[in-house]
């Protein structure tokens, strides 16, 4: 991995994990600091971690943790319903058979790790599930449009919307996509896969609305 690569990667898990919090600011020399590196290097992380949403510049402050909102949420679920919904229909039209067992195996692994209710592996498993997803439909493009909207998704997930009782819904929708590619249906793969955004980001809007107010 780049150093440019490490950077990011060191302050976003620091902003995931609540190590910094919403409103925080994020002073460029403790963040030399964490990271061992210069000035430069945190500052071209920053910017980056702003165009994710994760940051913003707040006036007479300079860049501070950013706070998701209900608009926000809304906005990016309704890309990530098209977009998810295209990955799902072209994994089961083009996926290969090593693919659709991959997906396979993913979800597998999530329906172990939910029943040990340990949060972090919990997140892992399901990040990896979706890579698999986005890896399948065979579009880089797509992927890389997706990847950069899931960083928005687990940040507005770590400050707290509550997701313990979409557990056993999303597993129960997740098991409706893979068993949709693993048959080819590649229109009810799309279905399956908008349906799993629009049932999730619904639940977590209604928690931030209900914070904004």
């Amino acid at each position: 991995m780049m150093l440019r690569e490490r950077v990011l990667e060191a302050i976003r898990n620091a902003i995931l994990e609540g190590e910094f919090r919403p409103g925080d600011r994020l002073v460029e020399r403790e963040l030399c600091k964490m990271t061992g590196v210069s000035r430069t290097s945190v500052r071209e992380a920053l910017r980056h971690l702003e165009a994710e949403g994760l940051v913003r510049c707040a006036p007479n402050r300079g860049p501070v943790v950013g706070q998701p909102t209900a608009d926000e949420a809304e906005h990016i679920d309704t890309v990530r319903q098209a977009l998810l919904g295209i990955a799902g229909r072209l994994f089961a039209e083009r996926g290969t058979d090593r693919m659709i067992a991959r997906l396979g195996s993913a979800l597998e692994r999530l329906e172990q790790v939910l029943a040990g209710d340990k949060k972090r592996k919990i997140a892992e498993e399901t990040a990896r599930l979706y890579e698999t997803l986005i890896e399948g439909c065979g579009n880089p493009v797509l992927g890389d449009i997706v990847r950069s909207l899931d960083a928005r998704v687990m940040f507005r997930q770590s400050t707290g919307a509550p997701v313990a009782n979409r557990i056993q819904e999303c597993l129960n929708e997740l098991r409706r996509i893979v068993e949709a590619i693993r048959r080819r249906g590649a229109k009810d793969a799309e279905k399956a896969c908008i349906e799993h955004v629009r049932r999730g980001g619904g639940a977590v809007l209604i928690a931030l609305t209900r914070n904004q107010a």
